[in-house]
């Protein structure tokens, strides 16, 4: 997935659109799109590669910022409303802050989260 020229033909499509079409603003959306393509081709590479629980939380919560971004950017480009645009960037972080919270106390990160800490508050309460 990640050897798939996306930046270019991003590029090449936004050259067309803008001088055969006069579409610029249109055209910086799907240019803009290089960054998504890019953290999902990142993502599907951790994934598959059996990355460690902490590479995978942070391959998803980058994916999940980015396409806020990105969203923010092609409300704002597209329908000018940029102001109200501001929510998705706030969605997004919020969205980013939960699953990694969940992610912690779900056990499934092995850097000493969350998850680890309750697991050894539990058996400690149990001993004692």
């Amino acid at each position: 997935m990640s050897r798939f020229p996306y930046g270019s033909l991003a590029l090449i499509t936004f050259l067309c659109m803008g001088i055969f079409l006069g579409l610029w603003v249109p055209g910086l959306v799907v240019l803009f799109s290089t960054g998504v393509w890019t953290s999902l081709g990142h993502m599907v590479d951790v994934f598959r590669g059996h990355r460690s629980a902490r590479k995978k939380r942070a391959a998803v919560t980058a994916l999940i910022g980015t396409c806020s971004i990105f969203s923010f950017l092609a409300v704002g480009l597209l329908a000018g409303m940029w102001h109200p645009g501001w929510v998705i960037i706030l969605a997004g972080l919020a969205v980013c802050g939960l699953i990694d919270a969940c992610w912690r106390v779900g056990g499934r990160d092995t850097s000493g989260g969350c998850g680890e800490k309750a697991a050894e508050d539990t058996m400690d309460s149990r001993e004692g």
